[in-house]
């Protein structure tokens, strides 16, 4: 029951940002139409700008690992995930270009949510197999500063590339174990600040002066997460894992 709520919230949330982003383009558009030829309109400037995007997020599997009592000993947390949303928000600065007309730079904030609920959890103090009663998840909301690259191609379409590095402030909830239909004995839960790196590759395609669509892809890695996990309320130990995910992103970016 509460993954299908969470199903239904993450998709009427994707339903609204997409609407509204949709809805502010065909405004954009239709004004900009009766003034200017697409084709003319280069998406590289320069001056502020700010930008909004929702997409897919694909987390990796992860295998937290730590010493657990009981059973004792290194033992591991095999998670799977879910695809989810993810959805973010950036302001920014066009540099514009520096001794190349054909390049320019621009960097920016931006902050961003995932999400990441659990599909299946296997821990090897209790053997091989797929534990009972999982559900929750790790959700991560990240502050980035990235540096981009645009490329002018003379068109309204501009490639672009780039990177970022930032923190991410990341939730653990998690449960699994005992029989089924009972309440999991088993919580991995926590909160943790963690170094986070991203890669960017994406393009743009300018409606106008001021808006341009843009599609991209990201890899994010997120550090050294840390968590503890606790049998029937008592601490067992210290588990910890890198979390990575890729996104695949559309949004609008505003210049002004």
């Amino acid at each position: 029951m509460r993954r299908m709520k969470n199903i239904a919230s993450k998709r009427s949330l994707t339903a609204a940002i997409a609407l509204s982003l949709l809805g502010a383009t065909s405004l954009q558009s239709a004004n900009a139409a009766d003034v200017l030829d697409n084709d003319s309109v280069s998406a590289v400037g320069s001056g502020f700008y700010f930008s909004g995007f929702v997409g897919a997020g694909f987390t990796d599997d992860a295998d937290f690992s730590g010493i657990v009592t009981p059973p004792g000993g290194q033992q591991n947390v095999d998670t799977d995930f879910d695809t989810d949303v993810n959805f973010g928000a950036s302001v920014g600065y066009n540099l514009g270009s520096f001794g190349s007309e054909n390049i320019s730079t621009r960097v920016e904030l931006e902050v961003s949510y995932l999400q990441s609920d659990v599909d299946e959890l296997d821990f090897s103090g209790n053997g091989p197999g797929i534990e009972n009663n999982t559900s929750g998840d790790i959700s991560r909301l990240l502050v980035m500063a990235n540096a981009l690259v645009d490329i002018n191609t003379d068109t309204a379409f501009t490639p672009y590339i780039g990177g970022g590095l930032g923190i991410a402030f990341t939730d653990i909830d998690i449960v699994y174990g005992g029989a089924a239909g009972a309440p999991p004995p088993v919580a991995f839960d926590d909160t943790d600040t963690n170094f986070a790196l991203q890669g960017i590759v994406g393009a743009s395609y300018a409606f106008s002066e001021n808006i341009s669509l843009f599609a991209d892809a990201r890899y994010t890695q997120v550090f050294d997460v840390n968590g503890d996990r606790f049998l029937n309320g008592g601490f067992t130990g210290n588990i910890d894992d890198d979390l990575s995910n890729a996104s695949v992103n559309v949004g609008l970016r505003f210049s002004f």
